[in-house]
């Protein structure tokens, strides 16, 4: 799903990683416009993950999206008090992914 959305906004390139480990490995590579994570990456997870890059200061200007379950309801809060720039409840569809990438892609060029 997200490399259809990607595709379709017409953002790349894309780079998918297995594991919040993995995630901190790639962030600590190069530089990158955009995160998006799953709450349930492990053995970091989304919300380490997220709370990592907004502590760098090299990396606190990239924006994040983080996708948290429906069966987390603290998770929304948590997100959005780490530093996400954008949320994404599970279950959630192709058109609800692709607004929320255009939302925060939108906020960047209105500052």
């Amino acid at each position: 799903m997200l490399d259809a959305a990607l595709g379709q906004l017409q953002l790349g390139p894309v780079e998918h990683v297995g594991s919040g480990a993995a995630a901190l490995v790639k962030i600590r590579e190069r530089s990158y416009d955009l995160f998006i994570s799953d709450w349930f990456t492990k053995p970091v997870r989304g919300l380490q993950l997220l709370k990592f890059v907004r502590a760098e200061p090299a990396l606190a200007s990239v924006r994040f999206i983080i996708s948290v379950p429906l069966s987390e309801p603290s998770g929304e809060v948590a997100a959005k008090e780490a530093g996400a720039d954008g949320l994404l409840v599970e279950p959630h569809s192709l058109e609800s992914l692709m607004a929320t990438i255009r939302s925060v892609l939108r906020r960047d060029e209105q500052v």
